[in-house]
């Protein structure tokens, strides 16, 4: 769970957790993301930073690992 006081997100029995002991915070605007998520690709893939690539068989996708070097990377997560 996201939002703009827990930029980097709480588990869901963190989130829990905190909304018992201070019901007002489940007022903010929450979103519920996925940390770390595994995806799987296969055929045309686009994007406007590369010419379309067609995979025949199944890739695993990688997030980019420009988040895990330097400064900032210790306090930062990848959430979608």
């Amino acid at each position: 769970m996201v939002s703009a006081s827990y930029p980097n997100g709480l588990t869901d029995s963190e989130y829990t957790q905190l909304v018992r002991r201070n019901p007002e915070v489940a007022k903010q605007r929450w979103d519920r993301m996925v940390r770390n998520p595994r995806v799987l690709v296969m055929g045309a893939i686009r994007h406007p930073d590369h010419s379309t690539v067609t995979l025949g068989v199944w890739h695993e996708v990688v997030a980019n690992t420009e988040r895990t070097s330097g400064f900032g990377a210790a306090r930062s997560a990848f959430l979608d």
